[in-house]
C-alpha cells in the first residue's frame, strides 16, 4: 500500500518494521535492516542510517561507492534536497533516532518531495530503531561484564584449587611420602587444572644423559606412552629448556621446529615445558600439552606450570637425586613401577579397603630368550608392559616384579573377587596376539594368579608380602592347569605350594647326590617275541617319599629349568649303560631310546651334546632313539624343528612319544623328521573290548604304515591285547605283558635267560 492509502498506512507498517530490527543482535544488522526497509516502505531510491558523525548503513548505492559526507550531512542538517550519483537532486527527508542515541534516518527519492504521512510513519521508524539501538548496547554491556565477572570467577576458582593442588603436594614433602607418589601427585594435580592437557614429567637418565626417561604422567594415551618413555634430550625442545632454564611455550607451528618425531609432530597442537632441577641443576622437564587444535596457553597457564615445576624441584632436592628415584621405585627396561613402589602402593591399598591383585606370569619368555636373545626378550617385556597398562587403565598400578612376571594392583575398593577375575580375563586376550620379535611373530601366553584382600571392618588386613605370596601361589595353580589361565587363590593352595617347594629343593640337589637313577623296558618285536631296544625310564630315589615316577617331578624340572640337566645326565647314563651292554652280550646290538624335552632340544649345543656323549661312549648314533611327546611337537615345532633334522643329519632316530593326545598330529608327522609313533597307553585300554577302541588303534597303526613310520604301542598290560595289536600289523610294542622295566644290572641275566635278540632295522 502506497503513502496515499490513509491514515492508517503507519499504523500498519511500523509492527512489521518493528518485528524485523528488534529481531537482529547487533548494531550493524539493525541499522542495516533499518535502511533497507525505510527506503522500501517510502518508496525512496536511497536508505541511510548515520550514526554519531559515521554512515553506519545505506541502500541505493553500491558497496563502496556511497557519498558518505553528503549522506551523512544531510541526514544531520536535514537537507530537503540531495544530490544522489547517476539520480541528481532528488528529494530527502531526516528523523532522528531519540534523545539517548545521536543518530538519524534518512530516506531520498527523485519523483516527489515526502508527505505528512510518510513522515509520520519515518519518525516512528526512527524511534524503533534508536529504541532497538539503546537495547543492544544496553545488553552488549551487560554481556560484557557477566563475562568479566564469570572469567574473574573462574580465575578465583582456578587458583583456589592450585592452591589446594599445592598444599597437597607440599604435605606429601614434608610427611615424606614416597618420591614416586609426590611426583605422581604433582602430574595428576597438574592434569586436573589443565583438564583436557596431558602431563609428564621426564628426568634424564642420570646413566645416558643423552636420554630423559619418564617418571610420572597423567592424561597420556598408552599409545603415547608406549613410544614416547625414552626420548633424546635434543628433541621436543628439551635442550633448549635445560639450557635457559626458562618456560618453553610452543603452538602447533613451532612444535614442528623442536621435534622431528612424527607422533608428536602429528597429533601435538600446543605444548608448554618448564625445567625442573635438583639442588640447582637442572635436570629434567615438566611438560603439558593438548591434542586440541584451538589450545592455546597464555601467560596464566605458564605461571601455574612452573609452580608446579618448582614443587618437582623441591620434591627432588629433598629426595636426593633423580637416580636414587629410577633405581628405588621404576624398572629402567619398561619404565613400570618396581617391586619396591608396588608393595608401598599395596600397603596404602590395603589400609583403604579390599583391593585386587593380578601376579601375572609370561608362559614362554625362555623360549624367546634362548632362541631370539636377550634383546627380542627385552623387547616382548616392553610391548607386554604396554598391552598391560592399556588394559588395566589409568586407575591400577601395572609393576614389573621381575624378571617376565607382572603385578597388576587394582588400587580401589574391590566388592568381589569378580571385578578382578574379568579384568584377568582382558589381560589374557591382550598377550595372546602375537608379537612381532626379530623379524618373527612369536606367540607367549600368561598365566595369571587372582587375589582380593584387605581390611574388612575390624580385621587386621594382611601385609604386603602376604597377598602378593597368595596372588603367586594362585599362578603356579594356573600353570599347573596347563597354561593359559586364571586361577583364583584358595587358603588351601598354601600347604600344595610348601609341598612343591620342597619338592623343588629336593630335586635341585637329587642329580649331584645322585638320588636319579634308571630303568629300562624292552621293546618287542610283537610278530617275533624279540626285544630289538630298552627305553630308559627315569625314577627318583627320594630320601623321604620313595621312589617317584616321572610323572611326579618332570613337569617340576620343566618348570624350573632343571629338565636340560636331567636330561643330559639321562642320555649319558642311557648310552653308557648300552655300551656296556655291547661288552656282555653277543650277537646284534641293542638299540636305546630316550625321553628328552623339545624344551631341551631347543637349546643351543644340545644336538653337539647328544653327538659327544655317544662319541665318547663310542655308540653309533644309528642305535639312539629320541622321544619327544607329540603335545611338546605341536606346541614348540618350530622352535625344535631345527634341532630334529640335526638329529637325522647325525643318524640319530625321532620318536612321537603319547602319539594320539596332541593337536594336528598328521601335519606335523609330514613336515618334521620323524621315524616312528608311539601309540599312547590311554588308547590301549579297549582295544581288546571295544569296536571303536580298536578301530581308533587300527587308524594310528595305518598312518605310520602309510607314513613309512614304525609303531610302538605304549602299556600293554593283557594278552588279549597283544593279540589284537598283532593281528593289526602293529611292529613294536612293550609293557607289563612283555616284560616289567629292570635295572640295569638284571638286564643281561634277563636275556641271557633265553630272550633273543635281533639287530634294529
Amino acid at each position: 500500500m502506497s503513502a496515499s492509502g490513509g491514515s492508517s498506512w503507519a499504523a500498519q507498517q511500523l509492527p512489521e518494521y518493528l518485528a524485523v530490527v528488534s529481531s537482529r543482535p547487533d548494531v550493524a544488522a539493525a541499522a542495516g535492516v533499518a535502511a533497507e526497509w525505510a527506503a522500501e516502505l517510502m518508496e525512496a531510491e536511497v536508505g541511510a542510517v548515520v550514526l554519531g558523525d559515521a554512515l553506519e548503513a545505506q541502500i541505493g548505492f553500491p558497496r563502496g561507492a556511497a557519498p558518505a559526507a553528503e549522506l551523512t550531512a544531510a541526514a544531520t542538517e536535514r537537507h530537503p534536497v540531495v544530490h544522489v550519483p547517476g539520480l541528481g537532486p532528488c528529494h530527502s527527508a531526516s528523523v532522528g533516532l531519540g534523545a539517548d542515541t545521536a543518530g538519524h534516518l534518512l530516506v531520498a527519492r527523485c519523483e516527489r518531495p515526502f508527505g505528512a504521512e510518510e513522515l509520520s510513519l519515518l519518525r516512528g521508524m526512527g524511534r524503533i530503531l534508536g529504541l532497538q539501538l539503546r537495547q543492544i548496547r544496553t545488553l552488549g554491556s551487560e554481556r560484557k561484564l557477566r563475562q568479566e565477572y564469570e572469567g574473574l570467577v573462574h580465575t578465583l576458582q582456578r587458583r583456589q584449587r592450585l592452591l589446594e593442588e599445592f598444599g597437597r603436594v607440599q604435605r606429601a614433602i614434608t610427611t615424606r611420602a614416597p618420591l614416586q607418589v609426590i611426583l605422581d601427585a604433582i602430574t595428576t594435580g597438574a592434569r586436573a587444572l589443565f583438564e583436557k592437557d596431558m602431563v609428564s614429567l621426564r628426568l634424564v637418565d642420570s646413566e645416558d644423559p643423552r636420554w630423559m626417561l619418564l617418571a610420572s604422567h597423567s592424561g597420556m594415551p598408552t599409545w603415547y606412552v608406549t613410544g614416547a618413555w625414552r626420548m633424546p634430550v635434543t628433541e621436543g625442545g628439551f635442550q633448549r629448556v635445560l639450557t635457559t632454564g626458562e618456560i618453553l611455550v610452543a603452538d602447533r607451528e613451532r612444535i614442528g621446529q623442536y621435534t622431528r618425531a612424527p607422533r608428536i609432530v602429528d597429533a601435538v597442537q600446543a605444548a608448554m615445558i618448564a625445567p625442573v632441577s635438583e639442588d640447582g641443576a637442572r635436570v629434567g622437564c615438566l611438560l603439558v600439552a593438548s591434542f586440541d587444535a584451538d589450545r592455546v596457553y597464555d601467560e596464566s597457564d605458564a605461571e601455574m606450570l612452573q609452580g608446579f615445576a618448582d614443587h618437582v624441584s623441591m620434591a627432588l632436592t629433598d629426595a636426593r637425586g633423580v637416580q636414587a628415584l629410577h633405581q628405588a621405585h621404576h624398572d629402567a627396561l619398561t619404565g613400570l613401577p618396581n617391586r619396591t613402589l608396588l608393595k608401598e602402593r599395596l600397603r596404602h591399598a590395603l589400609r583403604r579397603g579390599p583391593c585386587g591383585l593380578l601376579f601375572v606370569d609370561l608362559d614362554r619368555f625362555k623360549l624367546v630368550n634362548d632362541s631370539l636373545g636377550h634383546e627380542a626378550g627385552d623387547q616382548l617385556l616392553v610391548e607386554t608392559a604396554a598391552r598391560l597398562r592399556e588394559v588395566a587403565g589409568p586407575d591400577n598400578t601395572v609393576a614389573r616384579y621381575g624378571g617376565d612376571e607382572f603385578v597388576v594392583l587394582v588400587d580401589r575398593v574391590v566388592s568381589d573377587v569378580s571385578e578382578v577375575t574379568e579384568l584377568a580375563e582382558r589381560m589374557l586376550a591382550a598377550v595372546l596376539p602375537p608379537f612381532v620379535l626379530a623379524g618373527r611373530e612369536c606367540s607367549v601366553g600368561a598365566s595369571i594368579g587372582v587375589t582380593v584382600a584387605g581390611a574388612v571392618g575390624s580385621q587386621e588386613p594382611p601385609t604386603a608380602d602376604e597377598v602378593l605370596r597368595d596372588a603367586d601361589v594362585a599362578m603356579y595353580r594356573a600353570k599347573q592347569h596347563g597354561r593359559g589361565c586364571v586361577e583364583v587363590f584358595h587358603p588351601e593352595m598354601h600347604a600344595v605350594l610348601m609341598e612343591r617347594l620342597d619338592l623343588e629343593a629336593d630335586l635341585r640337589r637329587a642329580v649331584d647326590q645322585r638320588e636319579l637313577f634308571l630303568v629300562y623296558q624292552p621293546i618287542v618285536e610283537l610278530e617275533t617275541a624279540r626285544v630289538v631296544s630298552f627305553e630308559a625310564l627315569a625314577r627318583w630315589n627320594h630320601p623321604t617319599r620313595g621312589v617317584l615316577f616321572p610323572a611326579s617331578f618332570i613337569p617340576l624340572a620343566e618348570e624350573t629349568g632343571l629338565i636340560a640337566s636331567i636330561g643330559r645326565w639321562v642320555v649319558r647314563e642311557a648310552v653308557a649303560a648300552a655300551r656296556r651292554w655291547d661288552e656282555s652280550l653277543p650277537g646284534p646290538r641293542l638299540g636305546i631310546s630316550v625321553n628328552m624335552a623339545a624344551s631341551h632340544l631347543r637349546l643351543p649345543g644340545a644336538v653337539d651334546e647328544i653327538a659327544s656323549v655317544l662319541a665318547a661312549a663310542g655308540l653309533e648314533p644309528t642305535r639312539l632313539t629320541i622321544e619327544v611327546t607329540e603335545n611338546e611337537l605341536v606346541r614348540e615345532h618350530d622352535e625344535a624343528a631345527d634341532a630334529l633334522y640335526a638329529l637325522r643329519e647325525l643318524g640319530v632316530s625321532v620318536a612321537v612319544d603319547d602319539f594320539g593326545t596332541g593337536f594336528s598330529s598328521l601335519r606335523y608327522l609330514r613336515q618334521l623328521p620323524v621315524d616312528c609313533v608311539k601309540i599312547d597307553r590311554s588308547f590301549l585300554v579297549d582295544v581288546d573290548t571295544s569296536p571303536e577302541g580298536l578301530a581308533f588303534v587300527r587308524s594310528i597303526v595305518g598312518l605310520g604304515t602309510a607314513l613309512s613310520l614304525h609303531t610302538v604301542a605304549e602299556g600293554i598290560e593283557r594278552p588279549t591285547q597283544l593279540a589284537e595289536l598283532r593281528r593289526m600289523g602293529c611292529r613294536y610294542g612293550q609293557g607289563y605283558a612283555l616284560a616289567k622295566p629292570l635295572n640295569e644290572p638284571e638286564v643281561v641275566p634277563w636275556l641271557s635267560a633265553g630272550t633273543p635278540v635281533v639287530a634294529v632295522s
